[in-house]
């Protein structure tokens, strides 16, 4: 089978997980809904990757329990090879949509703000190369491309932050907490179901991981630096804008260098930001692009991930061009309706699988206890 897995250690594994998580909740945050009715984001994004990390230490309990290797063997296990592989289509979908929601925005900024005059079609298709490429040559080289962009990355990030302290207020904080109890609710459920495709693709890398420890061991550190790093940032635009303000923002982190630089020494340096962002966001990307290529074999029976890839690919592509060229409403509709009940085709395989897998486990202890 060319799956393309290989090995990979807890640091490139932690910093993979790191930048896909992060960056879906920094770069793909659909400003108008998240700020509608006040800053609450820097209390239901954290909150959200913690309730999506118990969710997959949960799985990963029931799968020590059952004996299951890894997330396609507890699907298979609990509910059958096709109600299972439908399951594992589920996800994949789902990481298809976040990978091209979190792009969305990149390519957006790239367009108005650095290559005004260029083609969207042509950008789509430099990024979505970059993003193949990477894919392409499986986790290993997604895992280390990612272990090598992360220093840059984080002393961007930390210098983008560090720059504006002295204008950081925190009466732009106000009303605080912004919302209402049940409406922070729903939008903690609403990044909780952005996170866990990501956490369950983790669970399905054991053999890559080398070791069902190692699985549990990076969900925990990786959920805990996307934790701090998510806070730490919406925390901060909180601090330098109003809620209003970020309502009408594509990426607020790139507004921040935009005002802050664009009229002083560092002129130019804004866009440079990006790109640096780019490249985390890039690996983040194939990780998410591989994995569905990954679970749709696993689905399927593939036993060459390369043709799902450019599958993926190809669809990637297509609905990134779409979104831009045609199909707005359709594509603000279908996000809508992913991020307030898109869980409904994730949660209950899970839970299911949870309690057939326990259901049967008891039951063989009751045969096992009646023969003796």
């Amino acid at each position: 089978m060319k799956m393309l897995e290989g090995r990979i250690g807890r640091q490139e594994s932690v910093c993979i997980l790191v930048q896909a998580m992060a960056s879906i909740c920094i770069f793909s945050l659909h400003t108008l809904i998240a700020y509608e009715k006040g800053n609450t984001t820097y209390i239901w994004m954290p909150t959200g990757i913690a309730l999506s990390v118990l969710a997959g230490l949960g799985v990963r309990w029931c799968m020590s329990r059952t004996g299951a290797h890894d997330l396609t063997a507890l699907y298979r296990g609990a509910l059958g090879r096709i109600l299972g592989g439908t399951s594992l289509l589920a996800v994949a979908a789902a990481l298809l949509w976040q990978c091209a929601s979190l792009f969305n925005h990149f390519l957006s900024d790239l367009h108005g703000y650095v290559f005004p005059t260029s083609r969207y079609g042509a950008i789509i298709f430099w990024v979505m190369l970059a993003v193949a490429y990477i894919a392409w040559g499986g986790l290993e080289r997604i895992a280390r491309t990612g272990k090598c962009v992360a220093p840059l990355v984080g002393f961007t990030l930390l210098i983008t932050l560090l720059l504006p302290i002295e204008g950081y207020r925190l009466y732009r904080l106000y009303p605080f907490p912004g919302d209402t109890a049940g409406g922070i609710l729903m939008l903690c459920l609403r990044c909780f179901v952005q996170m866990l495709p990501v956490i369950l693709l983790t669970l399905s890398f054991t053999d890559a991981l080398q070791g069902e420890k190692p699985v549990k061991s990076t969900i925990i550190l990786a959920g805990t630096i996307a934790f701090v790093l998510v806070m730490l940032v919406q925390l901060a635009l909180g601090l330098v804008f109003t809620a209003e303000q970020l309502t009408n923002m594509n990426m607020p982190l790139f507004r921040i260098n935009m005002n802050l630089l664009s009229n002083g020494y560092y002129l130019r340096q804004d866009k440079v930001s990006v790109f640096i962002w780019l490249m985390g966001a890039v690996p983040g990307g194939a990780y998410l692009l591989y994995g569905f290529a990954y679970l749709f074999c696993k689905a399927t029976g593939g036993r060459n991930i390369r043709p799902a890839l450019i599958t993926g690919t190809v669809l990637l592509s297509c609905i990134l061009l779409l979104r831009r060229e045609a199909l707005f409403k359709l594509f603000e509709g279908v996000q809508g309706w992913i991020s307030h009940y898109g869980g409904l085709t994730i949660l209950p395989p899970v839970a299911l699988s949870f309690v057939l897998q326990l259901c049967k486990e008891k039951r063989k202890g009751a045969v096992g206890r009646h023969d003796a």
